[in-house]
């Protein structure tokens, strides 16, 4: 991985964050890089309704994506919310990949934030 002078990790900006399901799902038919996205999932984001509501997001429950809008229907809450917590999500994904590199540990969080750049 290429790093910058003031040693900080090239991966993904927040702004970069969360990837739309339609530049996502695509990568997602692969089963290399579903499988790291289910277990970087597993690694970073404890929560379970925040799990369940990134898998839906990304279409690996019904195969196709939910917007905020359906995803907040179902959770009970508004869609704004749901992509508060989708964003919260990454950050925990992307802070899990930052460890990894900084202690050389090979994780899916770092596999999968690398694959993302």
């Amino acid at each position: 991985m290429v790093t910058s002078s003031n040693s900080s990790p090239a991966l993904p900006t927040p702004a970069a964050w969360a990837p739309a399901p339609e530049d996502l799902m695509p990568r997602l038919q692969d089963d290399t890089f579903r499988g790291h996205f289910e277990r970087a999932l597993e690694e970073a984001v404890k929560d379970p309704i925040d799990r369940d509501a990134m898998r839906r997001r990304y279409g690996l429950v019904t195969g196709q994506s939910a917007t905020l809008q359906q995803l907040g229907a179902h959770f009970g809450v508004s869609g704004a919310r749901i992509g508060q917590r989708l964003y919260r999500s990454w950050g925990r994904i992307r802070g899990r990949a930052q460890y990894q590199e900084r202690k050389g540990i090979p994780g899916n969080c770092y596999w999968l934030m690398t694959q993302l750049v």
